[in-house]
């Protein structure tokens, strides 16, 4: 991409950066990284995180009844968007690639 057009690009993404923030809940109770465990009583949840289509991502795993929960990082006909962006971070279809690899070692018969 020629440099003129990159910086007119960034310039345009950076604009609209204030128009873009996340929709939080009235209360946080905690922000998720990863590693951590969702318990339901019925379901207990491995997060896991998993960057690339969006920076802070995440995927939940229930081992015992083999669920994952995926949201739209994995997608039944088509793959989701992975773009560079000033939000999306150095490399994420680096990242995107990464996190495929973390889950894809998961044993999961369901994944929603």
């Amino acid at each position: 991409m020629p440099e003129e057009l990159s910086s007119q690009i960034k310039v345009m993404y950076l604009s609209m950066k204030k128009f873009i923030f996340p929709a939080l809940p009235e209360k946080i109770e905690r922000i998720l990284h990863g590693g951590e465990e969702i318990s339901t009583g019925i379901f207990d949840f491995e997060v896991i995180w998993t960057p690339g289509h969006s920076p802070d991502h995440i995927c939940l795993y229930e081992p015992d009844r083999k669920i994952l929960i995926c949201r739209d990082h994995i997608l039944p006909t088509i793959t989701p968007n992975v773009g560079l962006n000033p939000l999306s971070g150095v490399n994420p279809l680096r990242d995107y690639i990464d996190s495929l690899k973390a889950i894809g070692k998961l044993e999961a018969d369901l994944y929603i």
